[in-house]
């Protein structure tokens, strides 16, 4: 299948709608039904997001920030036939086909996990199946849209994984990828030294490192981070401020931080850098 001659949405349009409304804190969740319901029978890693009353109570941010990643998705899902890589225990996924997809296919390692995703979260249009995202059994230009929220990281090779879901999308099809900030996730720590202070993280990129990797296969038509970190308070940077002369105890206005968990466009971060970075992808002709 390739949609070159489809019916979607512009993408930009899309974009820019939902910037509008986060912007005007006019953005809500509405997949409610998916939140309320829980897996209290799984627990909660700290790498797979479970939904249950565990995270619910200890891990409330994290649940918001993986929760907007798949609102942001939504938008662009309607009538398409979209891969969730790495899919997880399916919440995503099931958000994907309530938003209007015309086929969800949700993909994980984990058989364990990809049974918790069966039992949980089925809907009319999905389906899922165990895999390993570099080794996907599809055709060229399968998909228009492929979600990979906190996927790249755990793979030995990213460029790897963004030239595979070139291939298996169609003519302009998009590409939603979100990855860790390593300035902020392992601040001192190289991309070349594949280190990291989580076990499951093959390595992590910079956000110009990521934007690189990306732009080898794709445009970049927006990117989002989320929480934002900002330093004024910093031992080190007040060393840094020392060393030049600058005032060691200045700190940024409060009023212009950034704060909470959803998505913010890059754009409207300054003086800091987010923790987790989204990309809005769309393959290069």
């Amino acid at each position: 299948m390739d949609s070159t001659k489809n019916n979607f949405r512009d993408p930009y349009t899309i974009i820019k709608q939902f910037n509008q409304k986060l912007a005007a804190r006019k953005y809500h969740p509405i997949h409610l039904e998916i939140v309320q319901s829980e897996q209290n029978q799984i627990h909660f890693t700290g790498e797979r997001l479970v939904i249950n009353q565990e995270v619910k109570q200890s891990w409330l941010h994290v649940l918001v920030e993986h929760l907007s990643r798949y609102e942001l998705a939504c938008e662009f899902v309607k009538g398409a036939r979209v891969l969730d890589a790495a899919c997880g225990t399916g919440y995503g996924t099931k958000m994907l086909d309530e938003a209007g997809a015309k086929e969800v296919i949700g993909v994980d390692i984990s058989t364990e996990t990809i049974g918790h995703a069966k039992a949980g979260y089925t809907g009319r249009n999905t389906q899922y199946m165990v895999g390993d995202i570099l080794q996907l059994p599809f055709k060229d230009r399968t998909f228009d849209v492929i979600v990979s929220f906190e996927t790249i990281e755990h793979v030995p090779d990213g460029s790897a994984w963004i030239r595979e879901a070139s291939r298996m999308l169609t003519n302009n099809g998009l590409f939603l990828v979100s990855t860790p900030n390593r300035y902020v996730s392992n601040p001192g720590v190289y991309y070349q030294e594949r280190a990291s202070y989580n076990q499951f993280h093959c390595f992590e990129y910079s956000i110009i490192e990521f934007m690189g990797e990306l732009l080898k296969s794709f445009d970049i038509l927006e990117l989002y981070g989320h929480p934002t970190i900002y330093d004024d308070d910093s031992p080190l940077v007040s060393m840094v401020r020392a060393a030049r002369q600058l005032q060691v105890d200045y700190r940024l206005d409060p009023a212009v931080k950034v704060r909470g968990n959803n998505l913010v466009p890059l754009g409207a971060v300054k003086d800091a850098q987010p923790e987790y970075v989204l990309a809005v992808c769309r393959k290069k002709k």
